[in-house]
């Protein structure tokens, strides 16, 4: 099995997977760069009642700035944890593991107008700021660069060449991406696992099938 997150975001998967009879290696797909904060992006973050992560990568660079009364909404269980290890608690958590849903949800209980902070990469499309639009003040803006670094694209070309991997974790349609890019060359019969219908989805548009997992969770 191929674990793809970025650096240092593999343990958990890494974990899960063995614990159910899988040998694992790690290749980051994701290289994240982040970017430092401006004196704009600062004052925003302070005057902002909302912090939105949809996204592990921002949150330390984000939140070691941030003002400790500010309200914290995160997509999924392994971002709350990276906002907790920075000694905050998420006022919400979705349940969901795409972003309409994250949204869908928050504003069912937080309908009335408020201002909200969107660290997001490069790579991030608008359907944030598109569905918050009507009735929320959003200031989003690129936080961290969310790049395929050309050593990792080497070593996966070499991995298929090789037919080294029978499966691989994918977590994101970029990683996805990335990861075609390369997998297009070879189409060997390896089984694709991913998190998340937006992932799943993904796959399926350029005619691959997926097995789909809620969530990686070590047994205890």
């Amino acid at each position: 099995m191929l674990l793809t997150r970025a650096e240092g975001l593999n343990a958990a998967d890494q974990a899960f997977f063995e614990a159910i009879g899988y040998r694992t290696m790690v290749l980051p797909l994701t290289s994240i760069q982040t970017l430092p904060l401006t004196e704009k992006d600062l004052t925003q973050l302070h005057l902002s009642s909302w912090l939105f992560f949809t996204s592990q990568a921002a949150v330390p660079q984000v939140l070691s700035q941030a003002l400790p009364e500010v309200n914290i909404a995160v997509i999924g269980k392994k971002t709350a944890e990276a906002v907790r290890r920075m000694g905050f608690e998420p006022a919400f958590v979705s349940s969901k593991e795409t972003k309409r849903g994250m949204l869908q949800e928050w504003m069912a209980l937080y309908p009335k107008q408020t201002t909200i902070f969107y660290p997001k990469s490069q790579l991030a499309d608008n359907l944030l700021e598109q569905m918050l639009e009507d009735t929320y003040q959003v200031y989003s803006f690129v936080a961290y660069e969310n790049l395929f670094l050309p050593d990792n694209q080497l070593k996966l070309d070499h991995l298929l060449k090789e037919a080294a991997i029978q499966s691989v974790y994918l977590t994101s349609p970029s990683a996805w991406r990335r990861f075609y890019s390369v997998y297009q060359r070879y189409y060997l019969p390896i089984e694709l696992v991913v998190i998340g219908e937006t992932t799943k989805k993904a796959l399926e548009k350029t005619g691959c099938k997926a097995l789909l997992i809620e969530e990686c969770t070590p047994a205890k």
